[in-house]
């Protein structure tokens, strides 16, 4: 509701730096996931809940809490085909996150240039570009122009030092948005196997 409140013995309130859409995004994304995997409808709802109480939240400085919000709408979107979610993502790709990507592929702040928080970014651009309709040229193409810079800046990190870090969903997900790329592919088989030689 937008104000502190006492209950059961917690106090509940929304993060006023927008924390609260990473939060909110982390769980509301995992029940709708779990939702529709067990089929349990009071799962869905509460990441519809979720879900819809983002849409109202306004855009935050913090890039990577913005893309917590737009990977919770996209998968609202796919669950429910309602507009709303899907243009609700747009809205906060648009404004709360494409315009912190530098000219290099990263993000303007130390913050979310660095991997672990590029790779949220990713991954909510990933979300977005799966739920986005394949009729939707105009966004598909908007959307590209921020993936494929990001993309490359981790790939080039990937290059120049390894894998930094686990990411084999988020690398499926992009890999499947864009098959012809053949560095990206090359990446994903190397993550498959180190994830499964752990």
């Amino acid at each position: 509701a937008g104000k502190a409140e006492a209950k059961d013995g917690w106090i509940v309130t929304a993060d006023p730096d927008g924390g609260s859409q990473f939060d909110t995004g982390v769980c509301g994304t995992a029940l709708l996931l779990a939702g529709q995997l067990h089929g349990n409808e009071m799962w869905k709802q509460a990441g519809l809940k979720a879900a819809n109480w983002a849409l109202g939240q306004k855009c935050c400085a913090n890039f990577n809490y913005n893309a917590f919000s737009v990977s919770l709408l996209a998968h609202a979107f796919r669950v429910t085909g309602e507009s709303k979610h899907l243009d609700g993502a747009l809205r906060k790709f648009r404004v709360g996150v494409a315009p912190g990507q530098a000219p290099n592929g990263r993000w303007l702040d130390p913050h979310n240039a660095r991997t672990v928080y590029h790779l949220i970014i990713l991954r909510a651009l990933g979300d977005l570009g799966a739920a986005l309709p394949t009729d939707r040229k105009d966004e598909r193409a908007e959307l590209d122009a921020v993936i494929k810079p990001a993309l490359k800046a981790l790939l080039d990190e990937f290059d120049a030092m390894g894998i930094t870090v686990e990411a084999l969903p988020e690398l499926q997900t992009l890999a499947t948005l864009h098959p012809e790329d053949q560095r990206l592919r090359q990446a994903t088989k190397l993550m498959t196997g180190l994830v499964i030689g752990k």
